[in-house]
C-alpha cells in the first residue's frame, strides 16, 4: 500500500491516506483468491479487475469506484 501511495501522489495531494481506495481493492483480490495462496490472490486480482472494467463499460457511470479520479 505504501508503494501505491508514493506512486500516486505525484498525480493527487498528498493526503495520509492516499492508496487507501487502492489498497481495499488489493485487500479485496487477496479475499477472493485466498490469503495464503500467490496465485490464487493474482487470480483474485485479476478477476476483479476484469469485473471492474466490464462494469465500467456496461453499467452507469455513477457506480464507479471512488479511485477513479481521472474520468
Amino acid at each position: 500500500m505504501t508503494l501505491a501511495a508514493i506512486l500516486i501522489s505525484p498525480t493527487m495531494l498528498v493526503k495520509f491516506d492516499n492508496g487507501s481506495s487502492i489498497g481495499l481493492a488489493a485487500f479485496c483480490a487477496a479475499i477472493i483468491g485466498g490469503f495464503n495462496q500467490v496465485r490464487g490472490a493474482i487470480a483474485g486480482g485479476l478477476l476483479l479487475g476484469v469485473l471492474e472494467n466490464f462494469c465500467d463499460a456496461y453499467g452507469p457511470s455513477s457506480i464507479a469506484p471512488p479511485y477513479r479520479w481521472c474520468c
